[in-house]
């Protein structure tokens, strides 16, 4: 999918691999209990000895989902992201009982709700959940979150409304292209606009309006807060 943004001038999302970006191990899941990782662990360990029974495990480990085990909830999210099922994907992926949702479920939630795929479209939430996850250190959220500030910039453009708001989007959007690039950000669509476009794009206009100091001194801050984002 392209977005047409600002001016025509950038045309990118950050669609992926999703089955690459979806698949996960046992190492990853983040533990509850012992007794709850045995069981996914023993889900898993059939699946892999029976691929092909796949639809039957995983109907075997959205029973153990609905006892509550995040491991099982955690999988499916995941797993029905990858096959696009998204009325699917934000049932497990809301439904998660961690105390601390990890990066890759605040960034599928935060995809959902801009998208609108199984719910909804609101970007407010979109942008919370993104916003987590990027201060977890997951790159793709903070390239979305800098998408949405582009589509704002864009959408003053077109109103022409050539105001102060315009500037502090052009702030925002710079900002978070630099923290998704300091971040790690790769785009794996061959149509989509590299992180380097967005910042020598976004640069010069910030420049001629005396606005980079600030834009730097933004990004820095919030950079700071992030634990894997380095400045």
């Amino acid at each position: 999918m392209v977005l047409n943004i600002t001016r025509g001038l950038l045309y990118f999302f950050s669609f992926f691999s999703l089955m690459g970006y979806a698949t996960t191990s046992l190492g990853q899941i983040s533990s509850n209990t012992e007794i709850n990782k045995q069981e996914f662990s023993n889900l898993a360990t059939k699946y892999l000895n029976n691929p092909k029974h796949k639809q039957a495990v995983i109907l075997e480990i959205t029973k153990c989902s609905n006892k509550g085990n995040p491991y099982c909830s955690d999988y499916l999210c995941l797993y029905f992201f990858s096959t696009k099922k998204y009325s699917d994907t934000y049932k497990f992926c809301s439904s998660y009982k961690s105390k601390r949702i990890r990066s890759k479920q605040n960034f599928i939630l935060g995809f959902l709700f801009q998208t609108g795929h199984g719910v909804l479209q609101n970007e407010a939430l979109a942008m919370k959940y993104y916003l987590k996850a990027a201060a977890q250190g997951e790159p793709y959220s903070a390239y979305n979150i800098a998408v949405i500030h582009l589509q704002k910039m864009e959408l003053l453009i077109k109103t022409k409304q050539f105001s102060r708001e315009l500037e502090k989007e052009a702030i925002m959007a710079y900002s978070w292209a630099k923290i998704a690039k300091a971040l790690g950000y790769k785009s794996e669509n061959k149509n989509s606009v590299s992180v380097d476009t967005v910042i020598r794009t976004l640069k010069p206009i910030l420049t001629s309006r005396n606005l980079i100091n600030e834009a730097n001194s933004l990004s820095e801050k919030i950079c700071s807060n992030i634990r894997k984002c380095h400045h």
